[in-house]
């Protein structure tokens, strides 16, 4: 992390980082504290993956769905079905190797992170009908993006994700879909 932490300020520039409200401002240039420049929310976001693909190694496991079909369909239960998914694909990442990980995860409002909790807990305990959930140690208390970079990551690289599958723009996709793991 000290890594992270000053590589990201210095592969965008140190003044302008200081203007931007970290990474957030980068998801949505159009709805951000700074004002950009044409063109310079694309530059400064390649530079940051840039950045990220020579300095660190990262995997990226993310669970993409369709809110309004999946709260028809799940109801008051979407929230914790769908961190299932992501467990349940985390465990299978992990488990080959033997290696743990801690679950971060974003704020979301009192009710769903509760159910976030419960059903962690639920799971860890009995897993589901396709894995045990061994190798997942805990889920960190939800933690509003604005105080961790690694929250803010994990949402730039979830827009990277929405912004492919759903909207059909590719650019910052193919910055990183090399760390994608998928289940083909």
């Amino acid at each position: 992390w000290p890594a992270l932490q000053s590589g990201i300020p210095n592969a965008v520039g140190t003044p302008l980082w200081h203007r931007l409200d970290g990474l957030k401002d980068l998801r949505d240039p159009n709805n951000c504290s700074y004002d950009f420049d044409y063109g310079e929310p694309k530059e400064v976001s390649h530079k940051v993956y840039d950045f990220l693909n020579e300095a660190i190694s990262y995997d990226v496991i993310t669970v993409l769905i369709h809110q309004e079909s999946f709260m028809n369909e799940y109801g008051n239960h979407a929230y914790e079905r769908a961190y299932r998914f992501l467990l349940e694909r985390v465990q299978m990442f992990l488990e080959p190797n033997s290696e743990y990980a801690t679950v971060f995860i974003d704020k979301r409002g009192k009710k769903p992170d509760e159910a976030i909790q419960s059903a962690h807990n639920t799971l860890q305990g009995a897993g589901t009908q396709y894995v045990d959930i061994d190798n997942v140690i805990e889920v960190a208390a939800p933690i509003n993006d604005e105080y961790s970079l690694g929250i803010q990551l994990s949402d730039w690289i979830a827009s990277g994700v929405k912004n492919h599958f759903v909207d059909g723009r590719s650019e910052f996709y193919d910055r990183f879909s090399e760390n994608i793991h998928t289940n083909k």
